[in-house]
């Protein structure tokens, strides 16, 4: 892999099968994948998931889809590096490349939205691209419940963050659900229920716009990816069971 600091660097924002149901909605979202948990290590980069379970890399979307090819995996990691090694050359261009997101947006007539960590988990990267850019809505999933418990007002205004349930945060998250603050996210496997533990399910499948759901109601998503994956997830309880 060519050093990403010499190479052309590939482009920072795209869209996927999941952001692109979002203009039923009437939103144009543009997603930013940068590698997930270890990915990016073995070739000089950081973990980019730390509060991540083992249920939740095995699920992980980098083995679901288009995601599993090598040149997308290359191109995650190529991001990383470059963002580990110079955050401030990443963010100008990552900036470069939303304002032309956003005038985009403005020709088509949508809201313009993007998704900071498509895959990875950083909450002060996401921070930093939502202060710069206050007239775009940004949005994440996250597994950083103990992050966020202590630095909820960092969160700036056009930042939209749902706390997703994993295996091992589940007593944290319900706790942080339970003040009705929050939207959640859970990974069922089966039948998309009504409801979970008393809070009402929308169908997350459905399309990316989290932020049309209500604080205390959860974004039901469904488990997906290879077959060793999903089997990894449903042993560890990370997917919740539903239809039996």
């Amino acid at each position: 892999m060519k050093d990403t600091l010499k190479a052309k660097p590939p482009r920072l924002l795209g869209s996927n099968a999941k952001t692109l149901k979002s203009r039923g909605t009437g939103a144009l979202v543009a997603s930013h994948q940068l590698a997930p948990a270890t990915e990016s290590v073995p070739h000089g980069g950081v973990h980019m998931c730390a509060e991540a379970s083992a249920g939740c890399a095995a699920a992980c979307l980098k083995n679901a889809g288009m995601n599993v090819m090598p040149t997308h995996s290359n191109a995650r990691v190529r991001r990383t590096l470059w963002w580990v090694r110079d955050p401030v050359s990443y963010h100008a261009q990552l900036n470069k490349e939303l304002r032309a997101h956003k005038r985009k947006a403005d020709r088509l007539d949508l809201e313009a939205w993007a998704r900071p960590n498509t895959l990875s988990d950083q909450p002060g990267m996401a921070i930093q691209a939502a202060t710069d850019n206050p007239d775009i809505g940004f949005y994440d999933y996250t597994k950083r419940l103990k992050w966020w418990a202590k630095h909820k007002d960092r969160k700036p205004e056009n930042y939209f963050v749902v706390l997703s349930r994993s295996e091992s945060n589940h007593e944290r998250w319900l706790r942080m659900m339970r003040t009705g603050e929050w939207v959640g996210a859970v990974v069922f496997d089966g039948p998309m229920p009504d409801t979970y533990l008393g809070f009402p399910v929308v169908d997350g499948t459905k399309d990316d716009s989290v932020w049309l759901s209500p604080p205390g109601t959860i974004r039901g998503l469904q488990l997906i990816g290879t077959n060793k994956a999903k089997q990894a997830a449903r042993e560890s309880g990370f997917a919740v069971k539903t239809g039996e």
